[in-house]
């Protein structure tokens, strides 16, 4: 699944078609009193739905850890905050093409380097309308280097800030200081929430604990096609459509559909699958490799489809914790361990250990396929066949190890370091998560064989993100990344710049700590500038390459992607991209 380069490369015309005529302010006006939309987008989905009704998605991972969009970082927040605040430009899941949101026409200025955006007579949840100043300030929020939100490196080229204005309400005018390849997505992964809320909790320098998870609902003022009607930790969110929301259908009905969208939290895959076998449940996103026979086998009797979607683009791998802290570049961790993480040797012997054709037998029934590198083989446009593959050999794993002076020195059969201590450490990865629990005991044993003691434990997610994000107090953390929307390497700039906030082994580097890591940024510079597809992906693949080489992340399997739905919506297109299932659920209907 990749991005269209065609319109990438080609003129903006391309873009223009996709506004549409005045002629759509002719809608009725919506029950309440609440105005029609003046210039709505018009969603293509295939069918004309009806209202009512509601979808419940199943998420074992759990809920958001915010309602606030520019600190959302891991898939549990995003993948409701699409769901709550629109973009500029929203990418289609299923067209792999970048579509107008917000914004309804853009011009661009002969050299590349000037767009100007005209958004639409949109209006917030609370009736209130969405302007040029809501847009400013997403971006004041996104350059302030205490804040520092992951979106950041998206907006900025080789770490220069765009200049942002805006001459009216209705117009913003963006200046760039050099070519970009993707401005539209760029800007697009801008999530535009309202100033008039946040701006006193800026000033304030509060904004980092506004629009938190315990925010009443009342209180979250959105802008998508959805708001908050309420949630529970642990247990579920139930979503409520925003009745002014500036989407219509084709024949100018007012999106979304549905009158809920709910998300519900087992804590665990086997009640995630009892649930959805119970009936308390309509799709499964993401459902494990190991039910995939169990599943395919009940879909008559369930009354749901299983549609298979091919290898997923998402990553599983672990790394070794090598962050440093900023006031006198200590590690968080022991010293002596760190010294051996941050040698590539180590690393490398360690990737040798993982046998991963036996982990796709065990941890995923087959349902997956060894991956090496940052990108899959389902990103058929960017994956990279070259990267170098640590295949399963226990032999060159003792020998590299040997060559840096871990040796079982008195014999008892585990190996010391050149001063004598023992090489044991500690993994950790979210409990509750089967396929990861599995694959960690895996790791072990293999480990084992080379005479490295492992301790695996899983813990609570959010208690690994804390550690990631903050303490930084963890030794090995086994994780794994969704694909970035679109799943272009340019998108991904907050996962290979050294100052990225998903950089995970060294996070928000002052400078580049390796000299490979200088060389992905240098590289990284150029993928995002204005270049050839065939340019581009040399570059990329460059880029991965590096990464595959000193081992700062050991890459396990990638499983294969499927959904599992109820036969009783309309509009469903799942899709590999996140959200599988509710992508476009804005358009999704109840037939029965």
């Amino acid at each position: 699944m990749t991005l269209n380069t065609r319109w990438v490369q080609g003129p903006l015309a391309a873009l223009l078609l996709l506004a549409y005529p005045a002629a759509w302010a002719a809608q009725p006006a919506a029950k309440g009193g609440i105005p029609p939309i003046p210039d709505p987008k018009v969603n293509t989905a295939p069918l004309i739905g009806k209202f009512g009704g509601r979808m419940v998605i199943d998420n074992f991972a759990g809920g958001p850890k915010t309602f606030n969009a520019l600190l959302a970082n891991e898939t549990t927040t995003t993948d409701v905050i699409q769901q709550l605040y629109t973009q500029l430009f929203n990418f289609n899941n299923l067209t792999q093409e970048t579509e107008m949101g917000l914004a309804k026409s853009c011009d661009k200025s002969a050299d590349g380097l000037t767009y100007t955006l005209h958004l639409r007579h949109a209006r917030f949840s609370d009736g209130s309308p969405i302007t040029s100043a809501d847009v400013l300030f997403a971006f004041q929020i996104a350059y302030d280097e205490k804040i520092h939100p992951s979106v950041a490196e998206l907006l900025k080229i080789e770490g220069k800030p765009w200049d942002v204005s805006a001459p009216d309400d209705y117009t913003v005018v963006v200046k760039l200081p050099g070519p970009t390849a993707l401005f539209m997505d760029q800007i697009g992964s801008l999530y535009i929430m309202p100033k008039a809320k946040l701006e006193p909790a800026f000033k304030a320098g509060n904004y980092e604990n506004f629009y938190g998870i315990n925010t009443k609902p009342a209180d979250l003022v959105t802008s998508g096609s959805w708001k908050l009607k309420q949630f529970v930790p642990g247990e579920k969110l139930v979503l409520e459509r925003n009745p002014y929301y500036f989407e219509a259908d084709k024949k100018g009905n007012r999106l979304p559909y549905m009158d809920e969208l709910v998300w519900v939290y087992p804590g665990d895959q086997n009640g995630e699958l009892l649930k959805f076998e119970s009936g308390e449940v309509d799709a499964l996103d993401d459902p494990r490799p190991s039910d995939f026979s169990r599943l395919e086998k009940g879909q008559a009797q369930g009354n749901y489809k299983l549609t298979d979607l091919g290898p997923s683009l998402n990553t599983n791998f672990f790394w070794f914790n090598l962050n440093l802290k900023k006031e006198n570049k200590a590690p968080y961790i022991d010293p002596v361990k760190y010294s051996w993480f941050n040698n590539p040797n180590f690393r490398r012997a360690v990737a040798l250990t993982v046998n991963q054709p036996k982990m796709v037998r065990l941890a995923f029934q087959g349902q997956a396929a060894p991956n090496y590198g940052p990108m899959t083989k389902g990103n058929k446009l960017w994956y990279d066949p070259n990267v170098k593959q640590y295949n399963y050999d226990l032999n060159r794993a003792r020998q590299l190890l040997a060559k840096e002076g871990f040796l079982d020195r008195n014999k008892d059969g585990w190996l010391e370091d050149s001063k004598g201590n023992k090489v044991a450490f500690t993994l950790v990865t979210n409990a509750g998560n089967s396929a990861r629990e599995a694959m960690g005991n895996l790791i072990k044993n293999d480990l084992k064989a080379v005479g490295i003691d492992m301790t695996f434990s899983p813990i609570d997610f959010n208690l690994m993100i804390t550690k990631i994000r903050q303490t930084r107090d963890y030794e090995c953390m086994l994780l794994g990344l969704s694909s970035a929307v679109p799943p272009d390497p340019a998108e991904s700039q907050n996962f290979y710049s050294s100052r990225g906030k998903t950089h995970q082994w060294y996070i928000d580097q002052p400078k580049p700590a390796t000299p490979a890591e200088a060389e992905v940024d240098s590289l990284l510079s150029l993928v995002c500038a204005k270049g050839t597809y065939a340019q581009r992906k040399k570059w990329s693949d460059r880029m991965q390459e590096l990464f595959t080489d000193q081992a700062f992340c050991i890459y396990l399997p990638s499983p294969k992607a499927f959904t599992v739905v109820r036969n009783k919506f309309g509009n469903l297109q799942p899709t590999l991209l996140r959200h599988r299932t509710a992508w476009n659920s804005q358009a999704v209907f109840l037939t029965k």
